[in-house]
């Protein structure tokens, strides 16, 4: 937990590549993990990198379907290309999921 936070810290700050290393460590650490691909993805996204922040948001899906946070992070990689029906979906998906999903409202 307490590399989870530092890599969060670390993304805030906008020290991307620290971020990064972080969550290679987690994923050497704890094995592939929806969570870390989510996480993954907003630092992928914060470096401008698109199309890395999406393919660890549709991994982050592929582990877990089932998890509003990782429609939201498919939704929130299609906002960064304006794909705005990719968008919708993705939101409409996650609220089908929990409709109180606070990122999702």
């Amino acid at each position: 937990p307490h590399l989870r936070a530092l890599a969060l810290c670390q993304l805030g700050l906008r020290e991307t590549r620290q971020a990064r290393a972080t969550v290679s460590r987690l994923f050497a650490l704890c094995g592939p993990d929806a969570e870390l691909f989510r996480l993954q993805s907003r630092i992928e996204l914060a470096d401008g990198n698109r199309r890395a922040a999406m393919e660890a948001a549709l991994a982050g899906l592929r582990r877990a379907p089932h998890a509003a946070a990782n429609h939201v992070a498919v939704a929130r990689c299609a906002a960064a290309a304006r794909d705005w029906d990719a968008v919708e979906t993705s939101v409409r998906q996650a609220l089908a999921l929990d409709p109180r999903h606070e990122e999702a409202l």
